[in-house]
């Protein structure tokens, strides 16, 4: 039985911790992920985002996933690379 890196729930859509974690962008208009990201600090990185202004509110949902404090970074890196 292997555990998930990622708590079990949907992904959240409020304003992230800085915990880390999985987050992604969601296209509103086509519904399709346009990207996934793993990071240690969680509202650190969707700040950086929306600086960078590639996923804008209008047109991408940002959700997220607070990390299981049992896994490292080098192995929720791994997980992303899957997706």
């Amino acid at each position: 039985m292997s555990a998930s890196l990622y708590k079990q729930a949907r992904p959240r859509k409020k304003d992230p911790s800085s915990e880390p974690g999985e987050y992604r962008f969601t296209n509103k208009e086509s519904g399709e992920i346009d990207y996934i990201g793993e990071t240690n600090n969680l509202k650190r990185r969707k700040k950086q985002h929306d600086n960078q202004s590639i996923f804008s509110d209008v047109t991408h949902d940002f959700s997220y996933k607070v990390a299981d404090k049992r896994f490292s970074t080098d192995s929720r890196r791994e997980h992303e690379r899957k997706k």
